[in-house]
């Protein structure tokens, strides 16, 4: 990822939930500030890498369409990750297995942190 950036792709191998959008909010910003970082991500689409500021995100997933706000009933919610400089992820969605709420479970994969990795 160029300075000052990380590269994350997304991955969607869900069956159960239809098209989604893909938030990435960072620490201390409103949900409602935030655009999708990808709107109607549907199963089979792999999103490419796309470069964001280093920083600590939150990753929100909804259905394709739904505005994110602080009452939104989400797919799903993530904890607040680091991202260091010059890392790349993929995310990984997937169907929960034996159980309806959250309906995704997600798996992130660290591609690379670069040697001299800051957040």
């Amino acid at each position: 990822a160029p300075s000052g950036q990380i590269a994350i792709r997304f991955l969607d191998q869900s069956t159960a939930i239809g098209n989604i959008d893909i938030y990435m909010v960072p620490s201390g910003t409103a949900v409602t500030a935030v655009s999708s970082l990808q709107s109607n991500v549907s199963f089979g689409t792999n999103t490419g890498y796309l470069n964001i500021p280093v920083g600590t995100y939150t990753l929100y997933i909804v259905s394709n369409g739904t505005a994110l706000t602080t009452t939104t009933t989400t797919l799903y919610t993530g904890a607040a990750t680091a991202y260091p400089q010059g890392s790349a992820r993929t995310i990984v969605i997937l169907d929960r297995q034996l159980v309806t709420t959250p309906a995704l479970n997600v798996i992130v994969a660290n591609d690379y942190d670069s040697a001299t990795a800051t957040q």
